[in-house]
């Protein structure tokens, strides 16, 4: 229900990818709606322009306080599972 509600509200967050995710990672690898939803998940994430390098990476913190890195870490490695979870 809440997933519906997601999509027919156009909500896109880090929370939502993650949630996407969540749904799917103990489906079977045969069920299309899994690779559905991850395909939302990854052109939501492509929207939110996460496929873009950035020079100030958490790695490098260059100003951000400790809660922007944190978010900017949380968005890489969402990012980084998506892509793996796409690969398999």
């Amino acid at each position: 229900m809440l997933l519906g509600k997601a999509f027919s509200h156009g909500d896109k967050s880090v929370e939502v990818v993650q949630a996407i995710m969540i749904l799917t990672y103990w489906k079977e690898p045969d069920e299309t709606r899994t690779w559905l939803l991850i395909g939302y998940a990854i052109r939501m994430c492509l929207e939110l322009g996460w496929h873009e390098l950035r020079a100030n990476w958490p790695d490098d913190p260059g100003g951000q306080d400790e809660i922007s890195a944190r978010e900017a870490r949380n968005i890489q490695r969402t990012w980084l599972v998506l892509f793996v979870y796409d690969r398999r």
